[in-house]
């Protein structure tokens, strides 16, 4: 950005941008329009405290001070009249203490509010809350606030801020927790934010007393037991009442307990003559979560009880790195049990829901909590070890308590806290707009270009033309973006992090108290307080939510991770998803990914990784099908339908795309295109169903994929079906069978491995259009022809079976390989079904062809003269030819294909050449006939050709003849000579 200087202020060194020039100027030599009753303008060159400003521009050079004292409360924050420009530059300050509300710079007059016309920020200001409206609004300064910062203008130029909203209040501890106390005992609390009350109870003997009265007696020799009592690693407490959300306000729940297997014991005793206070913390952790500290304090608050006693604090903490300043910041979760020092075995009210807590518990997010793990702090450390802790035993009075206090709590936060739908969520005070610790932006123009915005709560952005976002960085829980750019494209990259250092999950507390008496030698008092938590389920990430996410654009690129919380809408005809972006929508509110979402969409790319609930329907939902469709990365949903001119699923060398239904109890797939193309690349491709699979169009090409449906596989293409042939990888598994709805024009799957099976007792049916040649490979050739079947009827001793019929009165399915598996094997006709208007043609198989040949009515037909990808070898004649040869056929104990009177298996040469008789015959009666005479195989077709000079190469097709017989024979094939014909040679070929 270009700076211009000012001559009155190049004097002290300020550089303005050019935006702000006109302004200074007009303020310099007070020239700035006045309102009426509104001095010319305000410039502060010192350090003043609440300033009556009423002038139209305000110029801030030093320090003014908004603040409160506790005759002058106020609700309002600091504001100025008739205000039309505001400029702090940057050395300057605008700082609010001592619970002053912040500041609300805009233009007010002493009837009404409008934008003011500038305000140019290039110093710090610092409020609780920090609310900005002005034509144009330019910030490269640091906006810091606790509660919130709030900007709205026409253009607002942000590059290079700083924005931070901590979401502690110096106003009021509401958003960091809080609990109170009346004058006739009565205790409330309100939650911190992103913290909720699942279930709670407090009474006595580990009773709600409201509900039962009487108590459970606590066992002392159990709680000294080294496995399941009151000593680590193994630990459980007693069963107890608690009332749950999940079951409504005021409603018993089953008993509950805090147990585990990891606990780890915090110990500590204080000793006043002859009254011992014993207190253990017993906390079982989540090891798995390495961004999770724990720290365990016993504060003293002093209390009214004889015994000196501590109030145990844990301090949940995680620890990032701060994008505004790049330094290392906490972020932590405070809990307190009082019940030791103040015995309130009731329950507090919440103010905000109608949930409860034990009275005797406090959770926060004060960072004033830290004092007590301070060296200057009250909080003090272990001073003795478990195993030196004694519960009960023979010289103690008391084996068991009945009256013993308890307090019980289970709370989740983070984005445990406020998931729809869920027992615990509460729509108005999970709603992140309405937490502390947010940032709002609305803008016609908004530049973020470099931009740093961290809150506790959301940022929400809301742009009519997003001019940039170059290097932005968001970080916050909860991201909401109404944004568009119509005029080049969009890019949105790495703007926010995926997940943050947050506490977030489950954590359970169990506490109680009681007394006994120790009498060997002396009495000695005890007074016992056990805590125990269970944050097991507690982990230090909390994943970034976009809860709303709006983007508008002539082509809309993202490249970063998108965890939508509620709505995701893309407006725009081109949208891609870049390989290093993700998008995952909640398991509630948004949970399909329709055209809807992406109005006016043609070109869908995804090269990143997309997870949808539910339905994920594109192209397919609406009038006019998608232009283009490419996945070149992973697509899972509960159910995929994608309609599209042109569909892609294709890997690249380092990528493998995936079309994938979730989980097995899924929907089907479909994919509708004129022209499809499933291309895996070295990585390989998928497309998983969870029930029927539906591929249809005019071509379909299937390279390196893998089909896998727990329903039907169902191909319809009209023009074409192919894959690689002879390179070919592909293998489809279906569970219920497939079909072939039409035969298109051309293409076959020689490259492409087919297994299906029946469960127990099925009936599986499959139904295929191919065209019937008979067992010739012409039939291999432009005829949907199949690389490999698999035919697995499992071992289980059922009737399951699989059956096959034609689509017309006569079709058939040519395949290369044919292999059956389990009970089929050995039970061919219970097992498989050929209708009369189906044929299924193989090359090999296998079990031995010869007994699988006309098989089930000669309905499963041999192709002996086929020698394909899975069938063919290379046999070297007698001649010199090398030619490929049906392996099955070479290997044959049954046929002799050279008529030699040796079997193909046992002849060493196979397929020598026809040998013709010594001589033609021929007849003089009219007309003149040669009759050519030859030893013939079984079954062979022969071609008989011509030449009429034997040292030419010409020779010229001239017949087929086939031997029809079951056995070898001498056949004789009659030719009319042409009348003219000088001499003719013949020789016989047949096909090895």
């Amino acid at each position: 950005m270009s700076r211009l200087f000012h001559p009155v202020f190049a004097l002290l060194g300020i550089a303005f941008p050019r935006r702000a020039f006109a302004l200074l100027a007009a303020v310099a030599l007070g020239w700035a329009p006045a309102s009426r009753g509104a001095t010319a303008s305000f410039v502060n060159l010192s350090e003043v405290v609440n300033p009556q400003i009423d002038a139209t521009a305000v110029v801030n050079f030093g320090r003014i001070l908004a603040t409160n004292d506790v005759l002058s409360l106020t609700a309002f924050p600091f504001q100025t009249l008739n205000t039309l420009y505001y400029t702090n530059t940057i050395s300057a300050v605008f700082l609010a203490t001592n619970g002053s509300p912040g500041f609300q710079f805009e233009l007010i007059t002493n009837t009404s509010r409008f934008f003011a016309s500038h305000i140019v920020n290039q110093g710090i200001i610092e409020g609780d809350n920090i609310l900005l409206s002005a034509t144009n609004l330019i910030n490269s300064g640091s906006l810091l606030a606790g509660t919130q910062i709030q900007l709205r203008g026409n253009n607002v130029d942000l590059s290079r801020s700083v924005l931070s909203a901590s979401g502690v209040s110096s106003s009021t501890f509401a958003s960091s927790g809080f609990r109170s106390v009346s004058t006739n005992g009565v205790v409330t609390y309100q939650n911190p934010s992103t913290v909720a009350d699942l279930y709670w109870g407090a009474g006595t003997g580990n009773v709600m007393t409201a509900f039962s009265g009487v108590g459970f007696p606590l066992d002392l020799f159990q709680l000294s037991a080294t496995n399941g009592g009151f000593y680590p690693p193994n630990a459980a407490s007693p069963p107890h009442e608690v009332q749950s959300v999940a079951n409504g306000f005021g409603t018993l729940s089953a008993l509950g307990s805090v147990s585990g297997t990891n606990f780890y014991a915090y110990a500590r005793t204080n000793r006043v003559g002859t009254n011992v206070t014993v207190q253990v913390v017993l906390v079982q952790t989540n090891s798995a979560s390495t961004n999770l500290t724990l720290d365990v304090r016993f504060a003293s608050f002093g209390g009214a009880n004889f015994f000196a006693g501590n109030t145990p604090v844990l301090r949940f903490g995680t620890v990032g790195t701060d994008i505004t300043t790049g330094a290392p910041y906490t972020n932590n979760l405070y809990f307190f049990d009082y019940l030791n020092t103040r015995s309130n075995s009731v329950l507090s009210d919440n103010l905000q829901t109608s949930s409860s807590r034990p009275a005797a518990y406090e959770v926060s997010r004060s960072p004033f909590n830290d004092f007590y793990f301070s060296s200057v702090g009250s909080g003090s450390t272990s001073n003795t070890h478990v195993t030196n802790i004694v519960y009960g035993g023979p010289d103690y009075v008391l084996a068991t308590v009945t009256n013993n206090p308890y307090a019980a709590y289970q709370l989740a936060v983070g984005s445990a806290a406020s998931v729809p739908g869920s027992a615990n969520y509460v729509p108005h005070l999970d709603d992140p707009t309405n937490s502390p610790g947010r940032i709002d932006i609305s803008a016609n123009s908004l530049d973020l270009s470099f931009a740093r915005i961290r809150a506790d709560g959301v940022v929400s952005l809301r742009a009519t033309n997003l001019i940039s976002t170059d290097r932005m960085q968001i970080e916050a829980p909860f991201i909401q973006l109404d944004v568009a750019n119509t005029n080049t494209t969009l890019t949105l990259t790495n703007f926010a992090a995926p997940q943050l250092a947050r506490p977030n999950g489950v954590i359970s507390f169990y506490s109680t108290t009681w007394t006994n008496s120790f009498t060997n030698g002396g009495t000695v008092n005890y007074r016992y307080h056990v805590l125990m938590v269970d944050a097991s389920r507690l982990t230090g990430i909390t994943p970034v939510t976009l809860q709303e996410f709006t983007v508008r654009g002539t082509n809309v690129i993202i490249n970063n991770d998108l965890n939508i919380g509620r709505a995701i809408t893309i407006s725009s005809p081109a949208v891609t998803f870049s390989a290093s972006s993700t998008l995952n929508l909640p398991p509630f509110a948004t949970t399909n990914l329709l055209s809807t979402n992406f109005p006016g969409v043609n070109h869908f790319t995804n090269l990143g990784i997309i997870s949808v609930p539910y339905q994920c329907a594109l192209g397919s939902d609406r009038a006019t099908a998608l232009t283009t469709f490419v996945n070149r990365g992973t697509l899972t949903a509960n159910s995929i339908a994608i309609r599209a001119v042109d569909f892609e699923s294709t890997g690249t060398n380092l990528t493998r795309s995936v079309l994938s239904v979730v989980n097995s109890g899924g929907g089907p797939i479909s994919i509708i295109a004129d022209s499809a193309k499933f291309e895996g690349g070295v990585g390989g491709g998928l497309l998983s169903a969870g029930a029927s699979l539906l591929l249809a169009g005019n071509d379909l090409k299937i390279r390196n994929h893998r089909f896998s449906t727990a329903g039907t596989l169902v191909l319809s293409p009209t023009n074409s079906l192919t894959d690689t042939g002879a390179s070919g990888t592909n293998r489809i598994d279906v569970a219920l069978g497939f079909t072939l709805t039409t035969k298109p024009a051309s293409g076959d799957l020689l490259g492409t491995t087919i297994r299906t099976s029946a469960r127990f007792n099925l009936n599986v049916p499959h139904v295929w259009a191919g065209t019937d040649f008979g067992p010739v490979p012409a039939g291999y050739t432009n005829n949907v022809a199949v690389g490999r079947l698999l035919l697995d009827t499992s071992t289980t001793n059922s009737f399951n079976r699989l059956s096959f019929a034609g689509i017309g009165a006569s079709n058939a399915l040519y395949v290369d390989y044919l292999e059956l598996s389990g009970t089929i094997t050995n039970d061919l006709a219970t097992h498989l079904f050929m209708d009369t208007n189906m044929v299924l043609y193989f090359a090999n198989a296998n079990v031995p062809v010869e007994t699988l040949d006309g098989q089930l009515g000669g309905r499963l037909r041999w192709v002996k003269d086929y020698a394909g990808l899975n069938t063919g070898v290379d046999v070297r004649l007698a001649d010199g030819r090398t030619v490929k040869v049906n392996v099955a056929k070479l290997n044959s104990l049954v046929l002799d294909s050279d008529a030699d009177g040796i079997v193909n298996g046992s002849d060493l040469s196979p397929f020598d050449g026809i040998i013709i008789n010594s001589q033609v015959t021929f007849t003089n009666v009219p007309p003149l006939t040669a009759f050519v005479t030859w030893e013939a195989a079984a079954q062979t077709l022969y071609q008989v050709e011509v030449n009429t000079n034997l040292l030419s190469a010409a020779w010229q097709f001239h017949a087929r003849f086939t031997n029809t017989a079951a056995t070898n024979r001498v056949i004789t094939f009659p030719d009319v000579i042409p009348a003219g014909t000088p001499e003719r040679y013949y020789r016989v070929l047949y096909q090895p």
